[in-house]
């Protein structure tokens, strides 16, 4: 099958796969369609859009396609494209169209049955790190202690257990950035704890993914951090979010009853059944939850501090809470 040209009104070029071919595509010429396409579907961003599908086809970066602006694509990079085109078009996710996702330090792969992971999620490891750090500072008999003992077993072994590992990003971002650390996690959904162990072994990682609910595969183990980035969304507004998150991403990852609180009321009752002295929990809520999620924190009467910490946004995203000692 041979990809060929065609004029459109404008010069915009249309590529119709299995017709005669009319002369080569350059790649500015192509990307220029791309982004036509892309506008008149009203895509927010048609440009950048354009820029990562052609990126992906080529593996030349997004920001330096120009600068191979006459270079002709070959049939299969077009063909290739226009696949892609039609499943962007349908408003499937460009991750899933793709197969991967860069998280933190990471690249992951994730499709169909698990959550793609949000920039705002990659504060949450920045919340659990500098938690378990200051508990070393705090646990070590001196500053200097600590400056001694950095990057060796001296870190402490810290356990870190994830409910809802997903694609993996949160557990084995902490595996990667603190190998040092006994990293776990649960997942109740057999597709997604596909995707985490596929990630996990191609990145060579140390973590335990378990199949089951909540925090049911670790009875009798305790941990230093539990943290989840829970189903939030009150299934009330499910029809009013974006086509690619609610055609695509699954429900069970999403949604949650009580007004998208129960699995995050249920994680603040049964968390300190499972923490160590001075353990903490850090949860991901919806940026309208902040002050319902600390009622909840004080009904259990487990906690002895807690507080909502801000997203790169400025929105109430987090929940921290550490544990009574009584």
């Amino acid at each position: 099958m041979t990809a060929s040209m065609e004029c459109l009104t404008g010069n915009i070029l249309k590529i119709i796969p299995g017709k005669n071919k009319m002369g080569p595509i350059r790649l500015k010429d192509y990307l220029k369609s791309l982004t036509v396409r892309f506008k008149e579907a009203s895509f927010d961003s048609p440009d950048i859009e354009s820029a990562y599908l052609l990126s992906e086809v080529t593996h030349i970066r997004h920001h330096l396609l120009m600068l191979h602006g006459d270079r002709v694509l070959t049939d299969a990079e077009i063909l290739q494209a226009e696949s892609y085109m039609a499943r962007r078009l349908k408003q499937e996710p460009f991750q899933y169209i793709y197969g991967w996702t860069e998280f933190r330090y990471l690249k992951l792969f994730v499709g169909p049955g698990c959550l793609i992971p949000r920039s705002e999620t990659e504060l949450l490891v920045d919340h659990v790190i500098r938690y378990l750090k200051n508990r070393l500072f705090h646990e070590t008999h001196s500053a200097q202690d600590v400056v001694e003992t950095a990057g060796t077993q001296g870190n402490l072994p810290f356990s870190v257990c994830e409910v809802g590992i997903g694609s993996g990003a949160v557990s084995l971002s902490l595996a990667y950035e603190h190998p040092e650390w006994k990293v776990c996690g649960s997942e109740i959904s057999p597709e997604a704890l596909k995707w985490a162990e596929l990630n996990r072994k191609t990145l060579c990682l140390q973590a335990d993914f378990r199949l089951g609910s909540l925090l049911e595969p670790f009875k009798n183990h305790t941990f230093d951090v539990i943290v989840s980035n829970p189903p939030y969304i009150p299934r009330r507004v499910k029809e009013s979010l974006p086509a690619n998150v609610r055609d695509y991403e699954p429900d069970m990852a999403l949604f949650a009853e009580k007004d998208g609180l129960a699995v995050i009321e249920s994680l603040i009752n049964t968390a300190p059944s499972f923490l160590n002295k001075n353990g903490a929990l850090f949860l991901e809520i919806g940026e309208d939850q902040g002050q319902r999620v600390l009622d909840l924190v004080h009904c259990s009467n487990a906690y002895s501090r807690s507080e909502i910490l801000k997203d790169q946004y400025g929105a109430d995203r987090f929940l921290a809470a550490e544990k009574s000692q009584d």
